[in-house]
């Protein structure tokens, strides 16, 4: 698409949320690693947990995108240009780690469990590259889970736009989402009264289709579509949102972690409370702060490469250290935010390098069909 017809806003959400997930990653290292209670441990939780607003942007910018009333789309070509893309990319890159790990000597067996490769044939190649890129396992590939999850959304998409293109159903669902998803998932956390039969309640009427990242999905929507600018107590509040999701997420997973004698997650988790709070804020003010504005050449061009970051970040972050090119030495809360921005720029480099190849490939077919059709008219 040109840069003249794309929204700055969703370019700036796209970048931010790719930032956002490296600093997730990053930042997880420091959180599990350090002495508990210590000043190392307390910023690598507040980085972890600012960070996994990443996710819920990215899935809030699809659902702005591909739910949008306006937007004709045709099922069948919705599915061959975003269904099968997704899936065809999901094992190409599963593959690529799977390679990658081969070549270096370690392999997983079919649980996943680590192990050495001792002999190189067809045969483990067979087994451990092939054959496990079809069964979905992977060493390094945790991240990938985004893709399965978001062609999944897409999938359902078509049926989506039809029944959201109306307010109110759109409202009516995100409250289930909101007290379902959200706070009964957060409450269950907690030892409260009568646990055992709420949580007993919760399994016999199950409504986990209203829980995980649908609901950020269709929220995304309803914030691009159906809210206008808001006043000055909408924006407050919805700017004060956004630590105080990230302060109720980190003292939370500071008394469990205490608790249990080690670093814990817990409540690190968009679908709770917190992390709800902060992600579905942090899209509403960068959406209506940026507001109409069309994106430039260079933030589009950067928003381009975000989806390949995504994919070859670990990596990147795994080789970087194997070269020492993480200062532990640095403050955390230095050194966290220092490596994150490294990460995104060096896993930029080799994806912007394919994307000129293809780039340049595809021009140069586009020229020959070209030509060709010209010779034959001539």
């Amino acid at each position: 698409m040109n840069h003249t017809k794309r929204k700055l806003a969703y370019d700036v959400i796209r970048i931010i949320g790719c930032a956002l997930v490296v600093l997730v990653h990053v930042s997880g290292s420091v959180y599990e690693s350090s002495r508990l209670g210590g000043s190392d441990f307390m910023i690598g939780n507040i980085y972890n947990v600012m960070g996994i607003v990443g996710v819920p942007l990215f899935v809030m910018l699809s659902g702005a995108l591909l739910l949008h009333s306006g937007r004709e789309i045709s099922t069948g070509a919705f599915l061959r240009n975003h269904c099968l893309k997704i899936l065809l990319l999901f094992w190409l890159t599963l593959f690529s780690y799977n390679l990658w790990h081969y070549c270096r000597g370690e392999v997983t067996d079919i649980a996943g469990t680590l192990q050495t490769c001792e002999e190189y044939s067809f045969g483990t190649f067979w087994e451990y590259v092939l054959i496990r890129t079809l069964s979905c396992v992977g060493i390094g590939c945790g991240h990938l889970w985004y893709l399965p999850m978001i062609l999944v959304l897409y999938l359902l998409t078509p049926l989506m736009r039809r029944t959201f293109d109306d307010r109110k159903a759109c409202r009516y669902y995100l409250v289930i989402f909101c007290v379902v998803g959200v706070l009964w998932n957060t409450a269950l956390q907690f030892d409260l009264p009568y646990k055992r039969i709420v949580s007993s309640i919760r399994n016999t009427f199950d409504l986990g289709a209203f829980c995980g990242y649908a609901g950020f999905y269709v929220l995304g929507h309803y914030i691009t579509e159906y809210t206008s600018k808001p006043g000055r107590g909408r924006w407050i509040a919805a700017i004060l949102g956004i630590p105080a999701g990230i302060g109720f997420t980190v003292c939370l997973d500071y008394i469990r972690s205490m608790g249990a004698g080690r670093a814990v997650s817990t409540f690190n988790n968009p679908t709770m409370l917190g992390g709800f709070l902060a992600a579905g804020c942090t899209f509403y003010v960068l959406y209506h702060l940026i507001g109409v504005r069309k994106s430039n050449t260079k933030t589009a061009v950067v928003s381009g490469l975000t989806l390949g970051i995504y994919l070859i970040h670990p990596a990147v972050i795994e080789l970087l250290e194997q070269w020492g090119l993480r200062a532990t030495d640095v403050p955390s809360a230095v050194e966290i935010p220092v490596f994150t921005v490294l990460v995104f720029v060096v896993s930029a480099i080799p994806v912007a390098l394919i994307r000129l190849s293809l780039h340049g490939i595809s021009c140069l077919f586009h020229t020959s069909a070209r030509s060709s059709g010209g010779d034959q008219a001539s």
